[in-house]
């Protein structure tokens, strides 16, 4: 009974103590013999993951020892300094790899991999500073990354892309189809914002994409949108403007699948009262395909005027 409890303490007190990324490498194997020795099966993933980092530490201790590296043991030294893993047991063995990678040219290094590695490269250093000194100049490896839910190397695109609007509409298409389905970290307007070029952040068609394209997207997130757009927020001043963008946000209503009771319409806060005046004649226009749109139609533009009212009610007691 003694042993038991004695061994199960070191079981547990090991998992628990919060050392496991301060391990010195040169320990590594001491540590997996050690686990083995206390209980195989209850440290099944402990021994695993330390495994993993060991195999890793003796690959990079013979990379150490090169000066020219194949696109596999390109991909595996980045992969080793800045992947940013999933769980809090990291395999990467950043001490010895970023000396490594550190003073090459990342850029030199990107271009001579196939388009599948470098999206592993673009997707292994997303989000550390080296980043920022990568430039991508292939549509293909950012439509890839769009399809993969990553939007974030539109910050990475070349200026001939970024003036390519066509492109960048596609590649925002794919990315929100994507997003639609599969959860993304980067499934917010204010991530999205500090990715997208600052020419199209108040660019209709963009936003028009945005609200056909992305499933998640309400007229709550729209308003946010313009919050931390000054420019779009301005451009909400311009009646035609102003009519797109909510003709565009009430047609994407009438095409959902699902049925809801009440449509949010707070995007209407921010426009003038003169805009907002005939807004109800500058949307929907056209007949709807089937009856569940048309009364779908009918729903909105009443929604539209009872938020309108509440809106002239509340701005007249408050100016």
């Amino acid at each position: 009974m003694e042993t038991k409890e004695k061994k199960n303490y070191i079981e547990f007190s090991f998992i628990n103590l919060g050392i496991k990324e301060k391990i010195s490498n040169d320990y590594l194997q001491v540590i997996i013999d050690k686990l083995r020795e206390i209980d195989e099966i209850k440290n099944k993933y402990y021994i695993e993951t330390f495994e993993k980092k060991y195999k890793n530490y003796q690959m990079l201790l013979s990379l150490k020892q090169k000066d020219t590296f194949n696109q596999d043991e390109l991909l595996f030294l980045y992969d080793m300094a800045y992947r940013i893993r999933e769980g809090y047991l990291s395999t990467t063995v950043p001490e010895i790899s970023i000396p490594i990678v550190q003073n090459r040219d990342i850029q030199q290094d990107f271009e001579s991999l196939s388009i599948e590695n470098k999206v592993k490269l673009f997707l292994s250093i997303k989000g550390s500073e080296i980043c920022d000194k990568l430039k991508i100049s292939d549509k293909d490896v950012l439509m890839f990354l769009a399809k993969n839910g990553c939007i974030t190397q539109l910050r990475n695109a070349t200026e001939d892309i970024i003036n390519d609007k066509s492109y960048i509409l596609k590649l925002l298409s794919t990315f929100f189809k994507r997003i639609k389905t599969t959860y993304s970290d980067e499934d917010s307007l204010v991530y999205l914002s500090t990715s997208m070029p600052l020419k199209y952040q108040s660019d209709i068609d963009v936003i028009k994409v945005m609200i056909y394209e992305y499933g998640l997207l309400s007229s709550m997130d729209i308003n946010d949108w313009t919050i931390t757009n000054p420019t779009l927020r301005e451009k909400m001043t311009i009646p035609s403007f102003a009519y797109t963008l909510i003709d565009s946000y009430a047609r994407s209503l009438i095409q959902i699948d699902r049925y809801i009771q009440e449509y949010p319409m707070n995007l209407l806060w921010i426009i003038s009262d003169e805009i907002l005046n005939d807004i109800e004649d500058h949307i929907l226009i056209g007949p709807e395909s089937t009856k569940e749109k048309e009364d779908r139609k009918k729903m909105i533009i009443k929604q539209i005027t009872s938020e309108k009212a509440e809106i002239y009610s509340y701005r007249h007691k408050n100016n």
